[in-house]
This record gives C-alpha cells, sequence and structure tokens, in this order.
C-alpha cells in the first residue's frame, strides 16, 4: 500500500508538471521573446550610455580648450601689458615700489629703510606720492603714527607747492596775454594815429 501511496503521489506530480507545461504551449517563445526584447533593450541602454559618456568626454574636451585658448589670450594680454609698462616710466617706478613692499621677503623696518633711501633720491612728485604712500601704510603697521604723520605733512606741502606753481604759472600766462592784448590794441591806436 505504501508503495501505492507512492506511485499516485508521484503521478499526481508528474500530471501537475505536465500539466502546466501542457497548459501553456505558447509560453516558452513568448519567453523567449521576452528574453530577446529584454537583451536588446539592454544592448540599447549599453550603447545610449556608451554614447553619453563618449560625449561627456567630449564636452570636456572642448571646455579643456577653451580654457587653454583662454589661458594663451590672458598669457597674450599680460605680455602687452608688460610691453606697454616697461616703456612707462611712472609704471616701471611703481612696479619697483610695489616689489619692496610686497614681494621682496624683507621685514617691514627694512622696507622702510630702503623707500625713505628711494624718497631720498627721487625728484618726481608721482614717484614720491606713491613711496609716501608706501611708506605711511609700512609706518601704520610697524605702529609708528608720528613718522606716518610726519610723512604725510611733507606730502601735502610738497604738492600744495607744486599747484602753487602751477597757478601761478597760469596766472602769469593770464596777464601775458592780457599784456599782449593791451599791446595790441596800443598798437592799433598808434597806427590809426600814423594815418592822419
Amino acid at each position: 500500500m505504501k508503495r501505492s501511496i507512492l506511485l499516485v503521489t508521484m503521478a499526481a506530480s508528474l500530471v501537475m508538471v505536465g500539466g502546466l507545461t501542457l497548459s501553456a504551449p505558447g509560453q516558452p517563445r513568448e519567453h523567449h521573446a521576452d528574453r530577446e526584447r529584454h537583451e536588446h533593450e539592454e544592448e540599447m541602454d549599453r550603447h545610449v550610455e556608451h554614447m553619453r559618456g563618449e560625449m561627456e568626454r567630449m564636452e570636456l574636451e572642448m571646455a579643456m580648450q577653451r580654457l587653454h585658448l583662454q589661458e594663451m589670450q590672458l598669457h597674450l594680454e599680460l605680455l602687452e601689458h608688460m610691453k606697454q609698462t616697461t616703456f612707462d616710466p611712472e609704471s616701471c617706478a611703481l612696479l619697483a615700489i610695489g616689489a619692496v613692499t610686497d614681494d621682496l621677503d624683507i621685514e617691514p623696518h627694512r622696507q622702510i629703510e630702503v623707500l625713505r633711501n628711494m624718497l631720498e633720491r627721487t625728484r618726481s612728485l608721482g614717484v614720491r606720492n606713491a613711496i609716501r604712500t608706501a611708506l605711511k601704510d609700512l609706518y601704520l603697521e610697524t605702529e609708528q603714527p608720528d613718522e606716518c604723520l610726519e610723512l604725510l605733512v611733507d606730502m601735502v606741502v610738497e604738492n600744495d607747492e607744486l599747484i602753487a606753481d602751477e597757478e601761478n604759472e597760469e596766472d602769469k600766462w593770464e596777464d601775458d596775454e592780457d599784456e599782449d592784448a593791451w599791446d595790441d590794441d596800443e598798437d592799433d591806436d598808434d597806427e590809426g594815429d600814423d594815418d592822419e
């Protein structure tokens, strides 16, 4: 009896498996078509991802080329600016003052000493003003307010002297022009007297 129960159970199992297989005869074909469609979609997705990666790489290369061109343009502009600066005496003087205060790795007291020496040796008012401005900052940095104040007073006085000289020159020109005009009027009057 055990043997017959076992045979019946096996037979039922086979019938169930067979029934499932027989009840859906088209399923393997549809399953195969779904699998092919799924594989095709995966292949298309891989292709799209590959193309997207290629586009990103190309965009990155183009961005790098644009940056390189911008860098070259800036370099050319810098060279042009340097060319103009090196032939401009005031610009060169300002560059030298800036180098003393910003580029050289020396103590502020040494910078003050160098700039004071420059101030004694220069005659151009624009350069002297630039030196004094740099000295002002250094005096403040080194907590020397008295020296800073003295420097600023000297700067105002020297600039005022130049302004006054220029105003006197303008007044002189105006006076000379008035005298010339007056002389021209007298000459015209004298010529009128000669005609009579």
